[in-house]
């Protein structure tokens, strides 16, 4: 993308913005006695999942063919990753505060960018 969208550093500040409301939307549902977060990491999964073939669709590629089986394989492992990723965030976001939550989710693009 060109113009405003073109610039990383919107699309850094995107991901902090959303990073945050999430884990503030997370503890706020966990203080108030959410009994089911894994249900919820589930849901949350699920949509991420279907905003990313949305924005397959939107960059007219089928990703059904545009892996090859060790594509494939990396993005089975890097998904089990990522979902275990979650499931413990929400259970140590019960115990530790929103504040240094965020500060350590969101490092993550700044050691990749490194």
């Amino acid at each position: 993308p060109t113009g405003f969208l073109g610039d990383k550093h919107v699309w850094v500040g995107i991901w902090f913005f959303l990073n945050f409301y999430l884990t503030l939307f997370n503890k706020s549902l966990g203080t108030n006695g959410f009994a089911f977060p894994s249900f919820l990491s589930a849901v949350q999964m699920l949509l991420a999942t279907f905003f990313s073939w949305g924005l397959a669709f939107l960059q007219n590629r089928d990703i059904r063919t545009s892996f090859t089986k060790r594509q494939w394989l990396y993005l089975i492992c890097y998904s089990f990753v990522v979902s275990l990723n979650m499931t413990l965030s929400r259970y140590a976001l019960e115990h530790i505060s929103p504040i240094f939550f965020q500060m350590l989710r969101s490092a993550s693009p700044i050691v990749t960018v490194l």
